[in-house]
């Protein structure tokens, strides 16, 4: 069978709508680190329909993007794209069963910091990159949670602190690269985070300038003047991908396409309007340019994020292992539904124009999506990366308005049950987690000493001094263990 390339694009069937631009005439006007499935679903899918609607116009063809890959895992996607001439399938399914498949082609050009460090730092230089966007995870950004102070001591910038040494981490490509730029003269350009980060711009800008300042101490007045920071927030579920969702996309398209992407219907992103050099023109496809993101960027991070990981711990534990199926459980769709209105959306300002509740009803009919086939593990991994930034905000929020925490509480306790390592039956569970070691390690010591696993500081600050969050916690935890998490699940409910 053929494969996904520029020379077979005639062969495909009249359902996959293809680009009307011509790929070959497009510059990359974006380099982006972090080429997953959720960018290739959202951002250059994107820039993709901005390419359609024109097709001809020299100013649009400016803004294909260049993707970047600093880490191991990378290489593979890359070579798979690289076969592909840089196409891919996009196949979104919404809950009704409806489907669109199209076949993206705004990636030009895709490179590895493995392959020579030095192409990557040319692209970030070049005149023709106005926008380095971002999405490498929440824990890319080397932040420690508890202080919001950057981590010195990661292997790996401790390496780059090194006299002349090569980068290795997104600040020393972009320290690398800014460096070149001012001595050439050239302007400056926009950082775009589109992570789950709370106010991720502002993030980025401040562990980049501790990293700067640090490193390359001189350099860090030229790029508060000439670089800018906007903060961005993108939302639609993007599943991992299977083989079967594969062979599913081969079979239709009657070729090979080795990088598919499977992603829900729904598309929101929202933008601070605060670009160097100019920008794309994404308000023509559907995405909001606003002088504050917060609103959103809370909303999002704090319903529909923390519902996830709400759904997650629980919901692998009472042994489901796709989301749609654990957000069909009545029980968890109590609990998620009870979370949002009675903790999250006290947290969370108003937003004009824009119907917040019915965002957050929805959000459950958006999980129950059964052609998305999203799984707990998905939801379940990197959780130390994500519990403090998300939840131990909305903890504290509540504590100090003396607000409901039980639910956020029980939440924890699901994660520290989960993080045992072993689920009701006695089954192994696979804890994918950037720090694993430390989290089990903690969930074993909270079987003697319940309040161990909330003694970390740089997971959960000073929430082991609060006498009402820690007597609810153990109350939580000790129910799970004693009498199982559906009973548990139910009392929380009940009481």
């Amino acid at each position: 069978m053929l494969r996904l390339n520029q020379d077979s694009l005639a062969t495909l069937p009249s359902h996959v709508e293809t680009p009307t631009y011509n790929p070959k005439k497009i510059l990359s006007g974006v380099a982006h680190f972090g080429v997953g499935a959720f960018h290739r679903a959202h951002q250059a899918m994107a820039l993709h329909e901005l390419l359609n609607l024109n097709p001809k116009d020299p100013e649009a063809l400016k803004w294909g993007v260049c993707g970047i890959g600093l880490l191991e895992s990378d290489e593979q996607l890359c070579k798979q794209l690289r076969a592909q001439d840089h196409f891919y399938t996009l196949v979104n399914k919404g809950t009704d069963g409806t489907s669109r498949t199209r076949l993206i082609g705004s990636l030009v050009d895709y490179q590895l910091a493995r392959e020579g460090s030095q192409a990557c730092i040319d692209t970030l230089v070049s005149p023709n990159t106005k926008v380095i966007s971002f999405t490498i995870t929440e824990g890319g950004y080397n932040k420690i949670p508890s202080t919001g102070e950057f981590d010195f001591e990661n292997p790996l910038i401790v390496q780059e602190m090194v006299p002349d040494s090569p980068p290795l981490t997104v600040y020393g490509y972009l320290s690398a690269a800014f460096k070149l730029r001012k001595e050439h003269g050239l302007p400056g350009l926009t950082l775009m985070s589109c992570d789950n980060v709370q106010n991720n711009g502002v993030v980025l800008q401040k562990m980049l300038q501790e990293f700067t300042v640090a490193k390359h101490p001189e350099l860090w007045p030229w790029i508060e003047e000439n670089v800018s920071f906007p903060n961005t927030m993108v939302d639609g579920i993007t599943p991992v991908l299977t083989q079967s969702f594969c062979d599913e996309v081969r079979d239709d398209l009657g070729l090979i396409d080795e990088a598919p992407v499977l992603s829900e219907d729904y598309f929101q992103w929202v933008i601070e309007d605060d670009f160097t050099q100019g920008r794309p023109e994404f308000e023509r496809v559907g995405c909001l340019m606003v002088k504050n993101v917060m609103p959103f960027e809370l909303m999002k991070l704090r319903l529909l994020n923390l519902s996830h990981q709400a759904l997650a711990y629980f919901g692998y534990l009472m042994g489901y292992r796709f989301v749609h199926e654990a957000a069909s459980d009545e029980l968890l769709q109590a609990l998620l539904s009870r979370y949002m209105q009675e903790e999250a959306m006290p947290t969370l300002e108003s937003i004009r124009n824009f119907d917040i509740d019915s965002y957050r009803k929805n959000l459950i009919i958006r999980f129950q999506n059964p052609y998305i086939a999203d799984t707990i593990s998905r939801l379940c991994a990197y959780t130390s990366d994500r519990i403090p930034q998300w939840l131990v905000p909305v903890i504290k929020h509540q504590l100090n308005h003396e607000g409901s925490i039980r639910f956020a509480a029980a939440i924890t306790a699901s994660w520290a049950r989960y993080a045992e390592g072993i689920d009701e039956q006695g089954t192994p569970i696979e804890v994918l987690d950037s720090q694993k070691d430390l989290v089990t390690q903690l969930a074993q010591r909270s079987k003697s000493e319940v309040i161990a696993f909330l003694k970390d500081v740089n997971l959960f600050g000073d929430l082991a001094d609060s006498q009402r969050f820690v007597r609810e916690f153990t109350m939580r935890l000790e129910d799970i263990r004693q009498n199982g998490t559906k009973v548990a699940l139910s009392r929380l409910l009940s009481d």
